[in-house]
């Protein structure tokens, strides 16, 4: 089956935005942890430590640990079926001194 690839835009508020309609589920998050992963690391932080929870094909949560201008950060998304066969997901960011 074709990758599913989406480009993750990051906005001030907070929002992660894949601007493609999601495909299922796992592939869909195997490409938001790669686009999370990606935006980590452009933004010149250094990843201390990752999770994953699936395979790097079939994702179901994930989580990365970083370092960035003196800052310590996270990141969790867990993901969960919706009642009509959607996807929910949840993300945590949290930084800190």
């Amino acid at each position: 089956m074709e990758a599913l690839r989406a480009s993750v835009l990051w906005r001030p508020n907070g929002i992660f935005t894949p601007p493609c309609p999601p495909g299922p589920g796992g592939q869909f998050l195997a490409a938001y942890r790669d686009q999370v992963r990606r935006l980590i690391e452009t933004a010149g932080a250094t990843i201390n430590g990752s999770g994953l929870s699936g395979t790097e094909t079939d994702t179901v949560d994930f989580s990365y640990d970083y370092d960035w201008r003196g800052n310590a950060g996270i990141v969790r998304v867990y993901s969960f079926g919706g009642t009509n066969g959607d996807v929910q997901i949840i993300s945590l960011c949290y930084e800190h001194r």
